[in-house]
């Protein structure tokens, strides 16, 4: 016996699916909390559409690998070393010494040793405590501070002379040791009252103790 096909009644035009299939699925879009994509419902099922990203054109700059980097500073160290800039060379042959090419750690490590035996030979033959002295102020215009002070305390130890302590409390300022700075300081007045009026016009040496710590040495 033949059967009967059974069909869908036709939408009307005042149905939800006014114009389209008997079949169409609802879809109803809700915003998400806390983030700017839209959560699509579709038949009781759940799907979240991407987020648009609110930066865009943003890129990504590799790091330098460290071998590279350790070739770099190789090359800055030779440089350095051939414009007889040892002290600062030898810092930095030493950094190389750490990274991971074995050959240029080797080499760098070498050149460290390369730049002492310079040092040494450069080294002035110091015989008194002027000498000491002198080669200090050196020192210090150079910024080369832990050996000046070196030097001040070695000249002071042969001989005390107020404007040793006055060098040695300048130095002591410029490397952040205040307290010292201003102990040596006092002793050079102490010692010289014209060392007052030279604290006084020295304008990078009061800067280098702070207006708090000069009054109190001028006062």
């Amino acid at each position: 016996m033949a059967t009967k096909k059974k069909t869908s009644p036709e939408p009307d035009g005042d149905g939800p699916h006014a114009g389209g299939s008997a079949n169409a699925v609802k879809v109803k879009e809700k915003p998400l909390s806390g983030g700017s994509g839209r959560r699509v419902a579709v038949e009781g099922s759940t799907m979240t559409s991407a987020p648009v990203s609110s930066r865009s054109g943003r890129s990504n700059t590799p790091t330098e690998d460290p071998a590279s980097q350790q070739a770099k500073q190789f090359d800055q160290a030779i440089a350095l070393f051939q414009s007889g800039q040892f002290q600062a060379a030898r810092a930095l042959f030493e950094q190389v010494a750490e990274g991971p090419t074995r050959d240029l750690s080797f080499s760098a490590k070498m050149h460290v040793r390369m730049c002492e035996k310079r040092m040494e030979q450069a080294a002035p033959a110091l015989e008194n405590a002027e000498d000491h002295y002198t080669y200090g102020v050196a020192l210090t215009n150079q910024r080369r501070l832990p050996e000046a002070l070196r030097q001040f305390q070695q000249a002071l130890s042969m001989k005390e002379v107020s404007y040793f302590h006055y060098a040695l409390g300048f130095c002591l300022a410029l490397a952040g040791d205040a307290p010292a700075a201003i102990q040596h300081t006092r002793r050079a007045i102490e010692m010289d009252a014209a060392n007052r009026t030279a604290l006084r016009n020295d304008a990078e040496f009061m800067a280098a103790l702070g207006p708090a710590n000069a009054q109190a040495i001028l006062r």
